[in-house]
């Protein structure tokens, strides 16, 4: 074998060994970062529906004593 197909066979050996690692390293955390992000995104989504819930509450626990002003003067308007 001549110096130059040494080097070759070395270059191949040493490009199968890289995509060896690629596919069975960096492949499936590639495959679970998508994972985290797409689980990421859901909980993001959870968040904004809970805010929104909690804005609501908050609105209504505002307008509770107003409301309930107007309950007790209707009550009161009504004949026994």
């Amino acid at each position: 074998m001549t110096t130059r197909d040494r080097l070759m066979t070395i270059g191949i050996a040493v490009l199968v060994v890289l995509l060896a690692l690629w596919f069975t390293t960096v492949g499936p955390e590639r495959e679970r970062a998508a994972k985290v992000t797409a689980e990421a995104e859901t909980v993001r989504q959870q968040l904004a529906t809970v805010e929104s819930q909690q804005a609501s509450a908050s609105s209504a626990q505002a307008n509770y004593s107003t409301a309930y002003a107007s309950l007790v003067s209707l009550g009161q308007a009504v004949p026994v």
